[in-house]
């Protein structure tokens, strides 16, 4: 068994002494948004004293690494754990493949169009994110509703807003 490392991702919404408090080393003045446990070629852990990259050490031999089943099935790490250590609150993500978030959008009849500089934008939801957020510090549920009948489905806003007196990783 050896020693994995998490990779540090610096944001500006870190805290910063969360992470370096679990990790048991002084705060360096900057954000520690997140730490990453995983193969993510953008910031694999890494792996014993040599700190071998992850996504190396499994691309090498990933039978070894993973296991059999894993492997065959996957053929690298199927996850990645993210630590977060947020000084301000976050909005709620999931970040679903491309396939499956556009076969979600079609079930739910919801349209993607492009605004101005390459966001995207939903269609087909009657609630404001003012009136959400405002719903959510309240403590009330906030339910986002299809605008016309027939669009299918409905998505639920979950807040994850904090407390007085509630610490991130406390």
């Amino acid at each position: 068994m050896e020693l994995i490392e998490g990779a540090v991702k610096k944001y500006d919404w870190g805290s910063l002494t969360a992470i370096p408090d679990l990790l048991g080393r002084p705060p360096t003045g900057e954000p520690w948004a997140e730490l990453w446990f995983g193969a993510h070629p953008a910031s694999p852990a890494t792996v014993g004293a040599r700190a071998e990259l992850l996504d190396q050490l499994i691309a090498a031999d990933p039978v070894a690494a993973l296991g059999p089943a894993v492997a065959s099935r996957f053929g690298r790490l199927p996850f990645l754990l993210k630590v977060l250590a947020a000084a301000a609150p976050l909005s709620l993500q999931a970040h679903p493949s491309a396939e499956h978030a556009e076969a979600g959008f079609a079930r739910g009849g919801v349209l993607l169009e492009a605004a101005g500089g390459g966001r995207l934008r939903h269609r087909g939801c009657g609630t404001s994110g003012t009136a959400v957020h405002g719903r959510l510090r309240r403590g009330q549920r906030a339910d986002l509703g299809p605008r016309r009948r027939g669009l299918g489905g409905r998505w639920r806003a979950l807040g994850c807003l904090p407390w007085p007196g509630h610490g991130v990783l406390r």
